[in-house]
């Protein structure tokens, strides 16, 4: 659960939900899948507004930089881009926003060898949750690492 002093700092955002059908595409291909200009399945949702989501697998893709997010499917992120992509956690599942929109109960996830596939939602795995900070929320000190982190004011 959030505190109420987390919450100050959150805005409720705009998280969409599309999906791609089967292994997903190339970064910037899968970020119009996921924003609905391109669309699979028309008879789900287009987004859902909260103020806590989980990372997209574009997200995931732009993290590894311009070379990976042109030139490599996300289903392919195993070799270089992997080791680039500073949201890739070893040896961890993490789930992403997206739903596999060709398979009931399937949702994309990363998996051990960094590639962006499709699993069944029974399975367990970790989060990254993302959120959006309010304009009025400014960082007060800390670079962002696990021994200095950010402290919002």
């Amino acid at each position: 659960k959030l505190s109420d002093k987390a919450k100050s700092y959150i805005t409720t955002s705009r998280y969409y939900l599309g999906g791609y059908n089967n292994n997903p595409p190339i970064t910037n291909e899968m970020y119009g899948y996921e924003r609905g200009t391109l669309r699979y399945n028309t008879d789900r949702p287009l987004y859902w507004e909260g103020m806590v989501g989980l990372m997209y697998s574009s997200d995931y893709g732009y993290a590894a930089g311009n070379s990976c997010v042109s030139g490599t499917k996300l289903y392919d992120y195993k070799g270089g881009c992997k080791n680039k992509d500073w949201l890739y956690i070893s040896g961890i599942f993490q789930w992403l926003m997206s739903p596999d929109s060709g398979r009931p109960h399937y949702v994309l996830h990363v998996n051990y060898d960094g590639q962006v596939t499709g699993i069944n939602s029974f399975n367990k795995a970790a989060v990254s949750p993302v959120f959006y900070l309010t304009p009025s929320t400014f960082i007060t000190s800390g670079i962002g690492t696990l021994t200095d982190p950010y402290l919002l004011g």
